[in-house]
């Protein structure tokens, strides 16, 4: 199952908790983020790799999750994307959605400002897709709460 960023789906916590009983947990005894992860370096196709953004990104929102992403270097993964170019837009959203999903963990967004990824994100700002703007936008305030922004 995938999970989207648009209306008509929920959060992966309402998903998972309420397919066949699976929890977060779960997820986590299972290693899930294992598999996940060195996905976003692979050489996989483009549409898997852009899947594996989503589900990250909605595991991103999950405190219990943020230990095994903080040490699985999930971040850095997530964040390459943005020094390549995609001609993918649906790659660059979940990116953004990711990342701004990365900016409620305090470990994550102090990486992000130490690594100036705000630098990166802004110019998604004049991105053409309106989607990708609001993401970029979301990225930059979830960033604004560090001293350091």
């Amino acid at each position: 199952m995938f999970w989207s960023l648009h209306a008509g789906t929920s959060t992966i916590d309402t998903l998972l908790s309420s397919e066949e009983g699976f929890t977060l947990e779960q997820l986590l005894d299972e290693d899930v983020l294992k598999h996940l992860v060195p996905i976003l370096n692979s050489e996989e196709v483009q549409e898997v790799v852009t899947y594996v953004l989503n589900a990250l990104g909605n595991f991103a929102c999950s405190p219990i999750m943020w230990p095994t992403l903080q040490k699985m270097n999930a971040i850095e993964g997530v964040a390459s994307f943005l020094m390549h170019e995609t001609d993918r837009e649906d790659t660059l959203l979940n990116v953004m959605f990711t990342l701004a999903n990365f900016t409620a963990d305090p470990v994550q967004r102090q990486w992000m400002m130490q690594k100036k990824t705000y630098e990166l994100v802004w110019k998604q700002m004049q991105h053409p897709n309106y989607h990708i703007m609001q993401y970029s936008l979301t990225v930059l305030r979830g960033l604004a709460v560090e001293t350091s922004a």
